[in-house]
């Protein structure tokens, strides 16, 4: 009897761990996405004021994790979720649905208690974590919702509470917002196409394109364009004009940065040994990007962990960058001095003087493609103006000793047009609408075989 009774003690255990482990996080203890489900739908059946969801993502974990390693990342999660635990009210339910994401729901209260909850919850996230005997600021997003606004099912509290927190970070993060029903519909669809995009990051939704720099001297294409597309089972094919934007007014643009690099370079170099080539990859870089800590050294090193030569890389930043002189030129003057490419993208919209371009380390102008499309213009003396800018942008070019590239050559006429007027490389839908990297590699800039396709605006 006795030694049944063990056994049964020791299966009954082992249920009970088995059961906790299912629906809670294994690194914080707090309840995982199933039993946050469970809770939630249990406390909107029932009665009283409702119930409040409050959606919080740190500000700053990802520079932490990526500077100090995942194994002080880790600690700082089970840290945070601690902090959280202790804010909640009684008879709440706090979970962490991943990464470095938590949520509080809190069932019978009212907006007015949810606000000062939500304000005690950025106010404590505010204060520095201790590591080690390092102090560490991260901050929080929330986004904030409540069940007694309108009657919700739990995915939509959620996905209500997820635009909210978006709102938050595209307020410079450190704050809360209310989901507002009052929003109208283009900031409320800029929203959920801020929380799509999150959702949509890692996943096969998101892909790179291709696209040709062809030599118009030798018709061959001697470099590439990486450029993000996002394709949804709802939304369809999202331009970039949209979604780049919202990447990067909630932060999102960093970590999609560092993916198409990664990915952008891998393919280069592939190609490249493959076919034995010299292509350089040119990818886009935001501002955001460009004025965290070691910058430079940091793609140096993603370059050398991949063993790629850094003549196979080049990054392309705008204009509105460069108006930013003390946090980015020491990174571009750094990367061009390890070899990367430096490339001015729709170089002529207004924000660089010649007394400051002299100072950039560029090495490739890009001419915008208002400019090279109004070479086309059916006024003579419009298509005049526009031909004399494109002359002059390629004098430019050629006085600071950096290539000169026509973007959005469209058809056969325009692209006759940049090479008369002296541009050393050419862009756009006349060599082939952005594909594959071997589709790219493989455009003719002898343009008999254009296909003269029309570019949709903006999209690039």
């Amino acid at each position: 009897m006795l030694v049944a009774a063990r056994e049964m003690t020791r299966r009954r255990d082992a249920e009970r761990r088995l059961g906790h482990a299912a629906m809670h996080d294994p690194l914080t203890g707090l309840a995982n996405r199933v039993l946050v489900r469970e809770r939630a739908e249990w406390m909107l059946g029932t009665r009283g004021r409702g119930v409040a969801v409050l959606l919080l993502d740190l500000d700053r974990f990802k520079l932490v994790n990526d500077s100090y390693g995942h194994g002080l990342g880790d600690e700082l999660l089970v840290l945070a979720a601690q902090r959280a635990e202790r804010l909640s009210p009684r008879g709440g339910t706090v979970g962490r649905l991943g990464g470095d994401e938590f949520v509080i729901v809190v069932p019978d209260t009212s907006r007015a208690r949810t606000e000062e909850l939500a304000r005690a919850v950025v106010e404590a996230f505010d204060e520095p974590f201790v590591l080690h005997d390092e102090e560490f600021t991260v901050g929080c997003s929330l986004g904030v919702v409540h069940s007694g606004d309108r009657a919700q099912n739990w995915d939509e509290l959620l996905r209500l509470a997820d635009v909210a927190m978006y709102r938050a970070k595209a307020a410079g993060g450190a704050c809360f917002r209310w989901f507002e029903e009052g929003l109208g519909d283009t900031a409320r669809q800029r929203l959920q196409l801020a929380a799509d995009l999150r959702r949509a990051a890692g996943s096969d939704e998101l892909g790179v394109a291709y696209q040709p720099e062809v030599d118009l001297r030798t018709g061959q294409a001697i470099a590439v364009e990486a450029l993000m597309r996002w394709s949804t089972p709802t939304r369809g094919n999202v331009p970039p004009c949209e979604f780049i934007p919202v990447a990067e007014e909630t932060g999102l643009i960093v970590g999609l940065g560092r993916w198409i690099m990664h990915d952008a370079v891998v393919a280069v170099a592939e190609h490249n040994r493959r076919t034995s080539s010299d292509v350089r990859m040119w990818v886009n870089v935001s501002a955001r990007q460009l004025t965290g800590p070691d910058v430079a050294a940091g793609i140096v090193e993603l370059l050398r962990e991949l063993d790629v030569p850094t003549r196979w890389l080049g990054i392309e930043v705008t204009e509105s960058v460069l108006a930013d002189d003390e946090r980015v030129l020491p990174t571009l003057v750094a990367l061009r001095d390890a070899g990367i490419g430096v490339a001015v993208d729709d170089f002529g919209t207004g924000y660089s003087s010649f007394a400051r371009l002299r100072d950039y380390p560029v090495t490739l102008l890009k001419i915008d493609r208002a400019f090279v499309q109004g070479l086309a213009d059916p006024s003579p003396e419009a298509a005049e103006r526009a031909a004399h800018i494109v002359r002059a942008v390629v004098a430019v070019g050629r006085a600071l000793g950096a290539d000169v590239v026509a973007e959005g050559v469209e058809d056969v006429e325009l692209l006759r047009h940049v090479r008369t007027l002296g541009c050393d490389l050419a862009q756009g839908y006349v060599f082939g609408r952005p594909g594959t990297l071997a589709g790219a590699m493989s455009a003719d800039g002898h343009a008999g075989q254009a296909s003269g396709h029309e570019a949709p605006a903006g999209v690039r």
